[in-house]
């Protein structure tokens, strides 16, 4: 009996050793990954398109690489045509409102949306040349419309709407946001009236009915069920729209650039490669192609080795640095290469297994390229491809 506890004693003692050391290694490895500095530079044989709407994908949320191309593909078409507003993949539908200054300041009270990832260095270095060259920001997500009821019911009680704040516009659940929407088109008739009688300038009018609609869309992606996913990239696809022609009519720019994850931009429909999630997604990416054509020019980026912020299970507070190592890939470059899609058509991809990770992973979901690699038809998906032998982890501020 004494030897069998005491055999259950070194068992137990051996497992906690493990536990402790893989912890403390844990904790190196994320002081070792986040002390990576972002050496990311635009390669030379990067040409800017002539489309309107430039889209950069991103592989993960976390990666501090495709925010460096978004400024300096910001930086490129300011300097061609004069004018550059960011079209972000965020839960705001706002642009008006938002304080460049403190947009992913970390002060709550201030931030323009609610993805933590986007609090960042090289988030601060791309806000800071807009509030300098006097463009703008766009958020097109309506998952969480709490910020965009927030300012409208705001607006809409100094304008006289006092019933609105009786009304829980960021409405949780089908029930309220059925009963919720007759009063959206009330909303809409108030603001049509106080338009009429010189209230509302143009403008104005123009951007409250669309935060009126954001929250609308809101409601349609509750009430969707299993579809939601294509009702929202559908809508995120109407609000880039509605920026565009926004920018055009109210500031004379004809001109923007996406950041959103490589799902969300390309112009083909994809699947995951594994049995587990079997439904076939449909992204904005798709209505932008077939709605603008060849003023919509998609570049995705990828990576041999991959270090990465994401969330922890919810993704709501918890984050840390993930790693996927993807030497599967058929490409190999020292730094980064800006390859055209027809250059990896030449090549013989006539498939890429495309990298895509949400705000929130799992260790378990980085092992296994079938978690995160989606196989997308080239030329079809995309225009162009960033590909680096290392991205780095954005850089907290």
């Amino acid at each position: 009996m004494q030897k069998k506890k005491r055999w259950l004693c070194i068992i137990i003692c051996v497992i906690l050793t493990v536990i402790i050391c893989r912890g403390i290694k844990s904790v190196i490895d994320q002081k070792r990954f986040a002390a990576m500095p972002c050496a990311f530079v635009m390669p030379e044989e990067f040409s800017l398109p002539d489309s309107r709407l430039v889209a950069v994908g991103t592989a993960t949320h976390g990666n501090g690489d495709p925010f460096v191309a978004v400024l300096a593909v910001l930086r490129e078409m300011y300097a061609a045509h004069g004018g550059a507003a960011l079209i972000l993949e965020e839960n705001v539908g706002d642009a008006e409102t938002v304080d460049l200054q403190h947009a992913y300041s970390g002060e709550s009270a201030q931030n323009a949306g609610y993805y933590l990832i986007y609090e960042n260095r090289e988030m601060s270095d791309i806000l800071q040349w807009l509030e300098t060259h006097n463009q703008r920001l766009y958020g097109i997500d309506i998952q969480n419309i709490q910020p965009v009821a927030d300012k409208l019911c705001s607006r809409l009680t100094e304008l006289g709407l006092t019933a609105a704040k009786d009304v829980t516009l960021a409405a949780t659940g089908k029930e309220i946001a059925e009963q919720n929407l007759p009063f959206l088109d009330e909303i809409d008739e108030f603001l049509k009236d106080r338009y009429d009688d010189n209230t509302l300038s143009e403008q104005e009018y123009r951007y409250l009915l669309h935060q009126v609609d954001c929250i609308r869309q809101n409601y349609e992606y509750q009430l969707a069920g299993n579809q939601h996913f294509d009702i929202r990239d559908k809508m995120m696809a109407k609000n880039t729209a509605w920026v565009m022609d926004y920018e055009q009519e109210f500031y004379g720019n004809d001109y923007a650039v996406l950041l959103a994850s490589n799902g969300h931009v390309v112009k083909t429909a994809w699947t995951y490669a594994n049995e587990y999630v079997d439904a076939t997604f449909y992204p904005a990416g798709a209505t932008l192609g077939k709605d603008l054509g060849e003023d919509y020019f998609v570049i995705i980026t990828e990576a041999a080795e991959n270090y990465f912020v994401a969330g922890i299970g919810n993704g709501q507070t918890r984050q840390k640095i993930f790693h996927i190592n993807r030497r599967d890939l058929p490409l190999a470059v020292n730094g980064c290469g800006y390859f055209t899609a027809q250059e990896l058509l030449d090549m013989g991809h006539t498939s890429w297994d495309m990298t895509m990770v949400g705000a929130a992973t799992t260790d378990m979901q980085t092992w296994d390229k079938k978690w995160y690699a989606i196989p997308v038809p080239v030329p079809d998906s995309f225009d162009a491809m960033l590909f680096s032998d290392r991205m780095t982890a954005i850089h907290k501020q």
